[in-house]
């Protein structure tokens, strides 16, 4: 049996202007979520390729 790839599709692909912002976005909906255990720390970080750092987003 031979596997197929994912298409990939880059039309409507999000562009990122505020990095800070669109991690925080999801770690409100995450910290949101009935399922997760109150008191659980949710956590976001940026990549920066050109450095190499990995910066948290508070």
């Amino acid at each position: 049996m031979r596997s197929r790839r994912p298409r990939i599709s880059f039309h409507g692909a999000a562009i990122f202007t505020d990095l800070g912002t669109d991690v925080r976005q999801p770690i409100a909906r995450i910290e949101a979520d009935p399922f997760i255990v109150r008191g659980d720390r949710v956590r976001g970080f940026v990549f920066d390729v050109a450095t190499g750092r990995l910066c948290e987003t508070l």
